[in-house]
């Protein structure tokens, strides 16, 4: 194979999936960041990039340190170009969401083109992304998870109802593939569960969902690269998460990175042997916890790029990117994986201005995903880097201040 790489970077968001129907602002503005973010990546690692992106999203183009931009106006230009691109590249990374068995249908076209995945393997999708099977296949390793129930949604829900309420509130219901928060509830009462069923109907069109214990903690994630053999944590992080009742949407908001908990090194062995239940989760993976008293609970795992690579990237003393090539090539893992700093990360309505204090510490706002169509009221994703978590601490407020206004 040619080095170096000529790589087709998709983004499902961003790249023409939703073309046809309405852009989702705050689920744009994470697929826009991490793809430009691991297009800049590649290209510092000296890869050639191709990528797609939705010709609303036009003003969006002069971010992207692609070599090549192929904008798209509908769903079936998308197919075409899509299937097209694969034969006039190398390799491909896929990012999208699990939901509707999106990511897996997009990797396995990629795997059947004969060029190279730098994504898991579509049969690894597949079982990390169905919460079931991820599910059975973590409690078969004796992780602590919460406990969790399958809820067929083509029955009739008034049995279940009175099945969970015997089983205690609150608790979480959620889409059985899913990214991000859509879909997700946090049921408290019988009455707000048939709004929540009716939420997760609208999110997916999987017949099932999951019901499942709300544990008390920090919400927090570890990024690993897999290797086929072998787990290597990267950072722990502190997830920003809004979970809202089923009338609300509940929403990712932003991160810090790393994370700084007397639970990492319990996390990190905890991510390691969920990435290695479940076999073929090679590149970059995201495993969900919650930082319980007890120790970690593990919630899911992400076999795809998450948001918190954009955080992970500017602390990491590697090439992220390259390191994912690595491992999907050589099945190499990543050496000396250290990190200086913290990075915040967070959607806010406007770029927020420092005050006196983050001035002094020359702290420098950078927008990683502006808004990039006319929504009113549209939100922005900026990062900020500190050399202190003390300082981040700061920052993150100020951000989580601006965020609410």
């Amino acid at each position: 194979m040619a080095w170096p790489l000529k790589i087709l970077v998709y983004e499902h968001t961003a790249g023409g999936g939703h073309a046809g129907k309405e852009l989702a602002g705050s689920i744009l503005l994470e697929g826009y960041a991490m793809l430009r973010c691991l297009i800049s990546d590649l290209s510092r690692a000296g890869h050639r990039t191709v990528t797609l992106l939705d010709s609303r999203l036009r003003n969006g183009s002069s971010l992207l340190q692609a070599d090549q931009i192929i904008t798209i106006a509908s769903k079936s230009q998308l197919t075409e170009v899509f299937s097209k691109t694969l034969l006039s590249v190398d390799a491909a990374f896929i990012i999208a969401p699990e939901a509707d068995g999106i990511l897996e249908a997009l990797v396995r076209e990629s795997e059947e083109s004969g060029i190279l995945s730098l994504n898991c393997s579509a049969d690894s999708v597949h079982r990390a992304s169905d919460k079931a099977l991820a599910f059975q296949a973590m409690k078969n390793v004796g992780l602590s998870l919460p406990e969790t129930q399958i809820i067929d949604l083509r029955h009739d829900s008034e049995s279940w109802i009175r099945e969970r309420v015997r089983m205690g509130f609150p608790f979480i219901l959620k889409p059985l593939r899913g990214g991000g928060c859509e879909g997700l509830s946090l049921v408290a009462t019988e009455n707000e569960l048939r709004t929540a069923v009716a939420k997760v109907k609208s999110a997916s069109r999987e017949p099932l969902a999951i019901a499942q214990e709300f544990i008390h903690g920090i919400d927090a994630s570890v990024n690993l690269i897999g290797t086929g053999g072998v787990a290597i944590p990267l950072t722990l992080n502190r997830q920003f998460i809004r979970i809202s009742p089923p009338s609300f949407e509940s929403s990712y908001v932003g991160g810090l990175v790393p994370l700084e908990h007397d639970l990492a090194d319990q996390a990190f062995e905890a991510a390691i042997r969920a990435v290695e239940a479940i076999p073929g989760l090679i590149g970059y993976v995201g495993v969900d916890m919650v930082l319980a008293e007890e120790g970690p609970y593990i919630l899911e795992i992400n076999p795809r790029l998450t948001t918190s690579y954009i955080g992970a990237r500017r602390v990491l003393k590697l090439n992220l990117a390259q390191a994912i090539v690595q491992a999907a090539t050589k099945r190499e893992p990543p050496q000396d994986v250290h990190t200086t700093g913290c990075a915040v990360f967070y959607k806010v309505p406007n770029v927020p201005i420092p005050d006196e204090e983050f001035r002094k510490e020359r702290l420098q706002v950078d927008l990683i995903s502006p808004a990039l169509h006319n929504e009113p009221g549209g939100l922005s994703l900026v990062l900020v880097y500190t050399p202190t978590l003390a300082m981040a601490k700061k920052v993150q407020s100020v951000l989580s201040e601006a965020g609410r206004n």
